[in-house]
């Protein structure tokens, strides 16, 4: 079971419960050194979609990246059938940003098949890698 801090109380979400969406970031509350330790819960547990919320808080208060990949591989190894298809299976530096950009994009720049198609020019290089990581991010929090 993984807790999620509320206020000062804490609510505990089996992996049956726990929010499906990075987006939820349901162990924001949590210290480190908690979600270190739930994480290892998680391993024993084979909760994947548990161990996948605490890579995913450690990863959004920037953990080293050594650190995240490290943990996604003991997570795969433990628990493959249950990791949730959100949770990259490498390090990726930009995921914050592609949370920031998904903010200020809108629905209806996102396909809604979970396809992505997109054409990038020289000349617009950086903006369609943001919109690409824009719809990616928006296909993630589903």
């Amino acid at each position: 079971m993984i807790g999620a801090g509320v206020g000062d109380a804490l609510v505990w979400y089996s992996a049956s419960r726990m929010p499906t969406t990075p987006g939820a970031r349901p162990l924001r509350a949590v210290g480190r050194e908690a979600l270190l330790e739930r994480f290892e819960g998680a391993l024993e547990e084979k909760e994947g979609a548990s161990g996948a919320h605490c890579i995913h808080e450690l990863w959004m208060r920037n953990e080293p990246p050594m650190n995240i990949e490290a943990m996604i591989a003991r997570l795969w190894s433990a628990a493959s059938d249950t990791v949730p298809e959100w949770l990259p299976m490498r390090y990726v530096s930009w995921l914050s940003l592609a949370y920031e950009v998904a903010a200020q994009s809108g629905d209806d720049e996102v396909p809604t098949n979970g396809g992505f198609m997109c054409k990038v020019t020289a000349e617009d290089a950086q903006g369609a890698q943001l919109r690409l990581v824009a719809a990616l991010n928006r296909f993630w929090s589903r």
